[in-house]
């Protein structure tokens, strides 16, 4: 009896949060168990690309001006806000729905999973966790689809002033292929060919054909958008590079271009997690022509721990926005619902 007592006691006293999980797995079986193990893996991920970024710095040479670095951090956590709304009005032109909070909270949570090996988990998140909130996978697959495009393009316009300037590639006809390229990315979205495409490839695996495709005008908006985000991540970057080397005003063409260069470089390399490697490499040769190679490598791995930071940061804390927010508009509901009509307040004050 005494072993009994002192057991049932035991377990009385354990935390909360083991009893929640004993519940869990008894009633819904593993797939709690499995959202654990995901967000674990996505987590793991994420700090060993940050450690390896770390064990590849080299300081030397480098100052550290906390000013400039303050206006890169608010500059990178600004182009992460701007992207996420940038996806929830490609969503919204698709006759689709989301609350600005809860649309945050699903994009940096799943862009996070980047750095998941092949970095195909991170569609996956986005379009599981979209469906919980009413958007059909076709549609979110599709606004997937507008949205890598569109980014890529609107890094490409940025880069192209950057790769036409160079000393280098003067005379050259090739180089205006940097300026063709994002004009024909934006051209494959049009709906009168994103749209037969689209629909030929979705009857092939026994869905029907979007119901809605994003108008052109819709289209040149958010090109411009998205390469205006890469304007403001090359100031960000100019920031960030002017914390840790005095780079000068002068270089802020070169350096601002770098960044959208870095971009469009690790969206090639999309089998690697997260581009890294790719993005460095491209981000450090744009740097290299205004300041010393080993500055330019470290300037490139800083920027990707400072983004890393900010989004293990947003993963972190827009949920927990959003469901507050969720709650509070909830409450705000059943006491909306609860309160008697005002006719029969009239009747209740007359009686």
């Amino acid at each position: 009896m005494r072993r009994r007592a002192s057991g049932s006691l035991g377990w009385r006293r354990m935390p909360g949060d083991v009893h929640l999980v004993r519940s869990l797995l008894r009633r819904r079986g593993v797939k709690p168990a499995l959202k654990v193990m995901l967000v674990l893996v996505v987590l793991l991920c994420a700090g060993l690309a940050l450690r390896g970024e770390i064990g590849k710095l080299e300081t030397d040479g480098l100052r550290f001006e906390l000013g400039w670095f303050l206006a890169a951090v608010l500059g990178f956590a600004a182009l992460q806000v701007m992207h996420a709304a940038l996806w929830r009005r490609s969503l919204l032109r698709l006759d689709l729905h989301l609350e600005p909070k809860r649309a945050r909270a699903i994009w940096c949570t799943s862009a996070l999973a980047r750095y998941v090996p092949t970095s195909m988990l991170m569609p996956t998140m986005r379009i599981a966790m979209s469906e919980r909130y009413g958007i059909p996978k076709r549609r979110c697959l599709a606004s997937l689809v507008y949205e890598a495009a569109l980014a890529l393009a609107g890094a490409l316009v940025v880069a192209g002033y950057f790769v036409v300037e160079l000393p280098e590639l003067e005379g050259h006809a090739t180089r205006w292929l940097a300026v063709a390229i994002p004009l024909l990315a934006v051209v494959a979205l049009h709906p009168k060919i994103f749209g037969p495409v689209s629909a030929k490839l979705l009857r092939r695996i026994g869905r029907d054909p979007l119901e809605r495709l994003l108008p052109e005008r819709v289209l040149v908006g958010l090109w411009a958008a998205y390469a205006l985000s890469f304007v403001l991540a090359g100031l960000a970057l100019f920031a960030l590079a002017e914390a840790l080397y005095p780079v000068g005003v002068s270089a802020l063409p070169q350096v601002a271009g770098a960044f959208a260069v870095g971009f469009a470089v690790s969206v090639l390399a999309f089998v690697l997690p997260g581009g890294l490697g790719a993005r460095e490499a491209g981000l450090a040769a744009a740097l290299a022509p205004v300041m010393p190679t080993a500055i330019a490598i470290a300037v490139a791995i800083v920027v990707r721990l400072v983004q890393i930071a900010i989004e293990i940061l947003f993963a972190a804390t827009t949920p927990v926005i959003a469901r507050r927010a969720e709650a509070r508009a909830a409450g705000a509901q059943a006491v909306t619902d609860a309160e008697p009509a005002p006719e029969l307040v009239q009747v209740s004050a007359r009686g």
